[in-house]
């Protein structure tokens, strides 16, 4: 949290993992891999599809059994980046955050296990009960995003602070 005169701005911004999804030399979309690669990031926000699944499983319907046999994670990429960016904000204005957020980070492989299929298994509808419904239908568009697929940042952007203006909240 930064002070500014006369208004107060919150910053969450973690460029610790970052990575081009645009090869430099060739200006290709980075590819998907079946390369096995361990979970790097948070595991409150990070998308379902990089912390809850295997590439092979990228539909939103889970079982446990699909969820534990689980070998690989996919590739984050922007849709990735977009989702993590609405479960934070979901969780900052749900009255005590996302339900998987509330023991805390797991400590053990089996705390780990519950918390991923608690949130592989919520859907948008319940995570934005009571929320403006700006809020499910971004959760919505991110999740239906491709992989090389760039996210529409103005429409949301324009969404976003159309809403903050209707409440009241200056640009």
């Amino acid at each position: 949290v930064g002070l500014a005169p006369l208004e107060q701005r919150i910053y969450m911004i973690d460029f610790g993992f970052s990575k081009r999804y645009i090869d430099p030399q060739t200006g290709r979309h980075l590819e998907e891999s079946n390369k096995k690669r361990d979970f790097i990031g948070n595991y409150w926000f990070s998308s379902v599809a990089v912390h809850c699944k295997g590439k092979s499983e990228l539909t939103y319907v889970y079982s446990e059994r699909s969820l534990s046999s689980r070998v690989f994670h996919v590739v984050p990429t922007r849709r990735d980046d977009m989702e993590a960016l609405a479960l934070m904000l979901i969780h900052l204005l749900t009255p005590g955050g996302l339900s998987w957020t509330r023991n805390g980070v797991p400590k053990t492989d089996s705390a780990h296990d519950r918390l991923k299929r608690e949130k592989a298994a919520a859907r948008p509808d319940e995570l934005c009960r009571g929320l403006p419904s700006v809020f499910e239908e971004f959760l919505r568009y991110c999740r239906r995003l491709g992989f090389a697929e760039r996210p529409d940042y103005e429409r949301w952007r324009d969404e976003f602070m159309d809403l903050a203006v209707e409440n009241g909240f200056p640009e």
